[in-house]
């Protein structure tokens, strides 16, 4: 795990968790969208900021209040991930911002300029087969996450095309 994900950092997140930690939304999803970003760099000329992405996927839905329609849960992560930055992890202002904007946007259907967030956004989109939607590769920010749906989706819902 990155050093930016420490147990402290883990540990805070899963307490204040309002959901199932194990529910859809939870440590299991945070995980996966990880180790997603991190797919999506190996197949990237460029390096994204994986620092950043890593927060980002264990940050993003940790402040959700329910599994459904939840529009402020992606403020409230980004208002907790500057409380956090300083004393769970520092990455500088810059950082900070670009981690904060992810965070803030990713349940929007945004094709964004800056890679490190395209890479998190479509990390987040490349687990929603665990709720069975296949991502719409229009809003797939990278062609490397388009190339990566089947690594990603269970097989019987994909659909090429």
């Amino acid at each position: 795990m990155s050093s930016m994900i420490s147990d402290e950092l883990i540990n805070f997140l899963t307490g204040q968790f309002k959901l199932d930690i194990n529910g859809i939304h939870g440590i299991s999803h945070w995980r996966r969208v990880r180790r997603n970003a991190h797919w999506i760099a190996e197949e990237l000329r460029e390096r994204p900021d994986l620092e950043v992405c890593d927060l980002f996927a264990f940050i993003h839905d940790s402040c959700r209040q329910n599994e459904n329609a939840d529009g402020d849960h992606a403020v409230r992560a980004a208002n907790l991930a500057r409380e956090l930055h300083g004393s769970y992890f520092d990455i500088g202002e810059d950082r900070l911002a670009l981690l904060t904007e992810a965070i803030t946007i990713h349940n929007e259907q945004i094709l964004h300029p800056d890679l490190t967030v395209k890479v998190c956004l479509d990390a987040d989109r490349l687990d929603l087969g665990r709720i069975g939607v296949t991502p719409d590769r229009r809003f797939l920010n990278t062609t490397a996450a388009r190339n990566l749906i089947w690594k990603c989706v269970p097989k019987l819902m994909y659909k090429t095309g």
